[in-house]
This record gives structure tokens, sequence and C-alpha cells, in this order.
């Protein structure tokens, strides 16, 4: 085979260039800390390092997650333990209610108390995380009780009532001896509301099982807590449901059987004038604002705001306030303030010592209502607590995480600086030696021959 000059000089250039790539890949090497430049150097590792890459994004997201939880569950928290240290103040009250006889000077004392309390019992309800109320579900840009008066809303309201939530309450009222008083008991299911506009339904139940209501009426009219049977008295001032006792117990004093409350059923009423303190009806039941063009119509919230807090783990970190801080809550405090002013030191002394019997005995009822609602508290309290317990041992395993990801990214990524210089020098090496070589070869040319 004929070897020319051209071909010769082709091939030393080919290899210099070759030695020369060769050199300056692995002085980019050197300078840059990485093993290839583009996934073409090598597409395996290009492959890896994506993987890794996102792996670690991932697990920086996920302890943000996390630690973001954590912040919101600590505030959840915080406001609970005040709430419980506060419901906890009001049982004391209650026990001292019970057993003791108070002064004038002592009432006042108390509802003053109280009245702070429930002050400070709508605060924690709508405590909120950076803007945000915690207890509102999706939403937060809303409070769970009114910060302000809305005297010109118009609501309906659709509240489930239960059979199983009746209780008996005494009040004091005159006999039919004139100067007498004796003690009336009767049977209520008390709304989420008091000063109602107006009943919609007009009974309750369905056929043949069906009670008639008595609407437009208040708790000061002569009947008010003693309807007939087959009757309930809506009253709109307290916002009572009252029953017949017979009804209540599905028979009648003689045994006979009558029509029994319902166990379960609606009831649909209008509700303005909302002050402020008061539940917002958005939160806490299907509700229509007939006052907005065209009508709102909301449906009772029950929102999870979950976190995704690692590979297929999700964490729900809010706590909705309608079973939290419930309306029956709400509406205890009223009642208790509303019981401790309704002695009159100016009311007959046989008058004023029945009230203050059975201002007692509510009392002693009250404790049982407090107890059940702290239980449901601190049972919110534990499952936070342990969700907190959780994070914190996820955010442990997400730092593990993110050095064992780092250390395989940096193993395929990065390049071994001593093995980098060393073949850098040895293609420095090989490369000159081209070089030299080449020029040897190229020295010699046609023209040093014809002499």
């Amino acid at each position: 085979m004929r070897i020319t000059n051209s071909m010769m000089r082709t091939n030393s250039l080919w290899n210099i260039n070759k030695n020369e790539e060769l050199m300056n890949k692995y002085g980019i090497q050197l300078s840059t800390g990485k093993k290839i430049q583009k996934p073409s150097d090598d597409p395996i590792v290009a492959v890896r390092a994506l993987k890794l890459r996102t792996n670690v994004k991932e697990i920086v997201q996920y302890k943000t997650n996390s630690q973001d939880a954590i912040s919101w569950l600590g505030v959840t928290e915080q406001a609970m333990n005040n709430t419980t240290t506060l419901l906890k103040r009001a049982r004391d009250l209650c026990v001292q209610g019970a057993s003791d006889t108070f002064s004038p000077s002592d009432r006042a004392n108390i509802i003053a108390e109280l009245s702070e309390l429930k002050e400070q019992f709508l605060s924690e309800a709508n405590v909120n995380y950076a803007g945000r109320y915690i207890f509102s579900g999706f939403k937060t840009d809303k409070p769970v009780t009114l910060i302000k008066a809305q005297d010109t809303v118009n609501y309906e309201i659709t509240e489930s009532m239960s059979a199983k939530g009746i209780e008996k309450v005494s009040t004091v009222v005159e006999s039919a001896t004139p100067g007498q008083y004796e003690i009336k008991d009767s049977y209520r299911l008390r709304l989420g509301y008091g000063d109602i506009a107006s009943n919609l339904t007009g009974t309750i139940g369905t056929l043949p099982n069906q009670l008639t209501v008595n609407l437009a009426m208040s708790s000061t009219d002569p009947d008010a807590y003693n309807p007939a049977v087959g009757t309930v008295n809506f009253l709109e001032d307290t916002g009572e449901l009252v029953f017949n006792v017979d009804n209540v117990n599905g028979e009648d004093a003689l045994g006979n059987p009558v029509t029994p409350v319902p166990t379960d059923f609606d009831i649909v009423y209008n509700k303005i004038d909302f002050q402020k303190g008061d539940l917002a009806p958005e939160q806490y039941y299907n509700c229509i604002n007939t006052s907005a063009v065209p009508p709102i119509i909301y449906t009772k919230p029950k929102d999870e705001m979950v976190y995704q807090i690692s590979y297929n783990q999700q964490v729900t970190v809010n706590s909705m306030g309608n079973e939290v801080f419930t309306a029956d809550l709400a509406r205890d405090f009223d009642e208790i303030i509303n019981a401790v002013k309704s002695i009159n030191d100016d009311d007959p002394e046989a008058k004023q010592s029945l009230q203050k019997d059975v201002l007692g005995n509510f009392f002693e009822g009250m404790l049982t209502k407090l107890d059940k609602h702290l239980n449901t508290i601190v049972r919110e309290q534990a499952v936070i607590g342990s969700k907190i317990n959780r994070l914190e041992l996820t955010i442990n395993r997400l730092d593990d995480d993110k050095v064992n990801f780092t250390e395989l990214l940096s193993l395929n990524e990065n390049v071994d600086m001593t093995e980098a210089v060393l073949n850098l020098k040895a293609q420095e090496i090989v490369y000159n030696a081209s070089l030299a070589a080449s020029s040897k070869l190229m020295q010699k040319t046609l023209m040093d021959f014809i002499n």
C-alpha cells in the first residue's frame, strides 16, 4: 500500500487532535469537578444524576412541608391548650356554684369572669396562622365566629337535630295559688342561635309520626315551656324547641302510645341580626345567604388540609372549628351567664329560694356538659400531639435521606480529583509525545533528496 506524505500528515493531525481532545476533557473535569459536561458524555451517569437530583429536591420540599405542618399544628395545639384552661376555670366556677349560695357581689364577679372567659373562647376559635384562620377549613379568610355584627344579613339555616339531644330543664313559675311558686320541668332541644326570625318548617317528622310546631312564641309566654301533646313550641328569643313529656317518652301517663319525637330531623329557620361573637353560619350549617344576589348556598364544611410529607405519606394538619368549638359549647357559656343573671334580689324570697335551688342543679348539670367538651378537646389534643411526634420523626428521617442521596449524587457526578490530575498529566505526556513524533516525521520532504 502506497503511503503518501499527505496521508501521514492527515493521520498525524488526527492523532494530535484526538490527544488534545482527551487532554481538554480531563482539564474540564479538573476545573468543574464533574465527570460529564453533557448527557452524551455518559448517558448512564446522566440519567442517574437526574433521578438523584430529583430525589434530593423532593426531600427538601418534604422537609419544608413537614416543618410547615408542625408550625400549623403547634398553633392549633396552643389554641386548644388555652381553651382547655378556660374550660377548667368555667368548671371550677360551676363546682363553686353547685355548692355555694352566691351573694349579689359574688354573682356580679362570676358574671364578669364568665364574660371574659367567653371572649377568650371566641378569640381562640378565631386564632390564625400567617393570616389564615386555622379552624375554618379551606375558608381560611373567614373567621369561625363573627368579628363584627351583621345586622342586615339574612340566612336560611338548616340544622340537623336528634332526639338523643333532648334535655330536661327546670324553670321557676308562679303556681295556681297567687304568691306561690313552683319548679316546672320541661324538655327541649337547643338550636345554635337565639333571637331567631322565624321557623320555616311548621312540622317535625313525617306522617303518621308528625309533630306540629307552634310558631312565633317567646320564652316569656305563659305556656312557652308547657306544650300540648303532639305539638312543639318554637321559642324564637331563646332558640329552643320545647317538647311535651309524653312525646319524649312515646306514651302518656297511662301507658297509651303517643307520637314520639323523631329520632333525627332537620329544622329550617331564618336568622337575622347577627351579633359580634355569633357563630358564622357558613362554618357550622347548611345554609343560604338570602341577602346576596343571587343567593349564596353553603354546605357545612368538613375540609381536610393535607400535606405531603414523604413518599406516599400525607398528614391532615387542620381541625374543624365546628367539631372543636361546637355550637353547644358556645351556647353553654351564654346559658351559664344567663342562669346567674336570673337571680333577682328584688324577687319574693320564696321565688329566690327556688331559683337558687334550680341554679344549683343547673350548675351540677353543666359540670357534665363541660366535662364532655373537655374530653372532646383533649382527644383532639392527643391526635395533634401524635401528629407532631410523627412529623418530627419524619424530619429526622428526611435529614438522613438527604445525606444519603447527596452522597450518592456526589459519587455519581463528582470526579475523583486525584485521578483527574493523574489522567491530565498522563494525557499531557501523550500529547507532547505526539507533537514531537509528528514534528520529526514531517521534517523530511522530497526536496531533501533531489540534490
